[in-house]
């Protein structure tokens, strides 16, 4: 069952979105958003591979995940939200989007975790979840 089925079955919310969302240049140009932790990711990246000091290759791994998974996000959010949108039809692309905005969400919070304490790991998932909720319930 899908996260969106699940809150519809209990009320919180109706998505609604797919009998009038239509593609806007403001939402292909609000993908490149996403380019910002794309391009910091990679220069954290290269400036740990290029440093001549010891570093943690696992975080190196990490980070150039992320900047691969943001560079992706960028792509697939563009063409699920502006270019292959049409009012009263889902595309394959929106569902690619969910599952790959959602597994980089989930490398995100695991390396912010190896680096932060729990506590702030577990502040910072519970604003997303919370904003991510109150968006749709409003």
């Amino acid at each position: 069952m899908s996260l969106s089925s699940w809150l519809a079955d209990l009320g919180l919310t109706r998505f609604t979105s797919i009998h009038h969302w239509d593609a806007h240049p403001l939402v292909g140009l609000s993908s490149l958003c996403f380019g910002f932790p794309a391009a910091s990711y990679a220069a954290v990246a290269w400036a740990m591979w290029d440093t001549k000091t010891k570093v943690d290759s696992y975080q190196l791994a990490l980070y150039a995940l992320l900047a691969f998974l943001f560079v992706g996000v960028v792509l697939m959010c563009y063409l699920a939200d502006y270019c292959f949108i049409k009012r009263g039809h889902r595309s394959a692309y929106g569902r690619f989007d969910i599952r790959l905005a959602s597994l980089t969400f989930v490398v995100c919070v695991f390396d912010f975790a190896l680096r932060g304490p729990i506590f702030e790991t577990f502040l910072l998932i519970s604003a997303t979840v919370a904003a991510f909720l109150l968006v749709f319930m409003v």
